[in-house]
């Protein structure tokens, strides 16, 4: 909703998450209930790089929390929607970047941790943590951002994230790829 697109007159432009197109197996899901505790934290950054940073979290975390990670890197292994979607849904909180991955989450209301990969996601991180659905952290580059990761999982407001996850299925409710469809098609 926030970014200033040139508009020429004449032109129908289906901007902001009403229109967020998401593959069919995100459209037809029931809310996720808030986990009582974190069984499970799924760790992804999508199609970049950033092997070394999913094993340095969950190296650093591993000994601090009492739960499983699924990792999934999609530059060591190419998988399927359906199981990323299957993924998402047995996970309890995710830790990822600011992409696509994003509205897939905040559809299936995990809670989420952003970490900043590129300039590009900024402001879909920044405009995230606003609606307080995800938590945004802070830049992969930053010193501390280990040590922001461990504060805020081991802090107060925790408890309160874990219920955020209706928040994103609040803003994100599947139906983007059937509205923009019915508009073209009207």
């Amino acid at each position: 909703r926030e970014l200033d697109y040139h508009r020429n007159n004449g032109n129908l432009y289906l901007l902001g998450p009403r229109y967020i197109s998401l593959r069919k197996e995100f459209w037809d899901i029931a809310e996720k209930k808030k986990p009582v505790n974190v069984r499970m934290i799924l760790i992804t950054f999508g199609g970049m790089d950033f092997s070394d940073l999913i094993h340095e979290i969950v190296n650093f975390l591993q000994d601090k929390l009492n739960c499983t990670f699924n990792c999934i890197d999609f530059n060591k292994k190419r998988m399927d929607p359906a199981t990323f979607f299957q993924s998402i849904l047995q996970s309890d909180v995710c830790i990822c970047g600011g992409g696509q991955t994003v509205y897939n989450l905040a559809r299936c209301g995990v809670p989420t941790i952003g970490v900043c990969l590129s300039e590009n996601q900024l402001r879909n991180l920044r405009s995230w943590d606003k609606t307080k659905f995800l938590e945004f952290i802070g830049e992969y580059k930053d010193s501390d951002l280990l040590g922001k990761l461990e504060k805020f999982l081991n802090g107060p407001e925790f408890g309160k994230f874990l219920s955020r996850g209706k928040i994103g299925h609040k803003y994100i409710d599947g139906e983007g790829a059937r509205i923009v469809v019915q508009t073209v098609l009207n």
